[in-house]
């Protein structure tokens, strides 16, 4: 590798979300005029379809993660809260939930008087918990995948990312004019989903990302998956949570 010094660069976003930023003279294969091309980023059209890797593509992992610790952190990423250094917090009306973060956790959660709001306290175990993520005082905006489920292999990736579709995710099923199936997630935190998104491709699964505000509120993002792609997605990950799965069998 070599350092040519800084230029200027071109960034591109397709119609389903995905970016690419490059200098100039960079080139990408698009589909053009009904064939494959190499063209560069600053001869880049409107009506060029990029070419996405969709190939399935895994490291052995350097992490030493399980897949109970990636699937509880994945349920904490969506519907958890440490900004209070005394106390973790999770939010859920489903008991699998609990305990799937409790086995991850190695911890049992104090129920509040609501039934929906879980509570660890402690600032031994928070300080321990955040330390080994890598996570400080992020709020909902600002979440994002640990380095450590990064450096994981297909397992426990799968695991941290079944625990992120169990919390934020959904399966929505019409019997419209034949029966169509959406499996999708949203999320005010924008790294987040196209972290998530770009992994998704990893095991073949193509998905769009939409944004929407809602008033007196972050934006939100939203990741869609459809057709082919969702079966894809109940082979290599699935649902952890049986109501959701039950749908997704569908």
């Amino acid at each position: 590798s070599y350092c040519n010094g800084e230029s200027k660069t071109i960034k591109i976003k397709t119609n389903i979300g995905f970016e690419l930023e490059g200098t100039y003279n960079h080139k990408i294969k698009v589909f053009r005029d009904k064939e494959d091309v190499w063209v560069r980023l600053d001869e880049i059209r409107k009506d060029d379809y990029v070419l996405l890797d969709i190939s399935k593509r895994w490291h052995i992992g350097t992490s030493k993660v399980t897949e109970e610790q990636a699937y509880a952190v994945g349920l904490m990423v969506c519907d958890g809260c440490w900004t209070n250094k005394y106390r973790i917090g999770f939010a859920t009306k489903d008991k699998e939930l609990v305990l799937g973060l409790e086995k991850g956790m190695g911890h049992k959660f104090t129920k509040t008087n609501d039934d929906v709001h879980y509570n660890l306290d402690g600032i031994k175990k928070v300080l321990e918990w955040k330390e080994f993520w890598g996570f400080k005082n992020e709020h909902t905006k600002d979440k994002f995948i640990p380095e450590k489920i990064l450096k994981s292999n297909k397992k426990v990736t799968s695991a941290f990312v079944r625990g992120l579709f169990d919390t934020d995710g959904y399966c929505t099923v019409n019997e419209g004019r034949g029966t169509s199936i959406i499996v999708g997630f949203t999320n005010t935190s924008e790294k987040l989903v196209k972290q998530l998104q770009y992994i998704l491709s990893h095991y073949g699964i193509v998905s769009s990302l939409y944004t929407r505000k809602r008033e007196n509120w972050n934006i939100i993002y939203d990741l869609a998956i459809t057709g082919i792609d969702c079966k894809n997605f109940y082979d290599e990950i699935g649902f952890g949570l049986k109501r959701k799965q039950e749908l997704l069998k569908y």
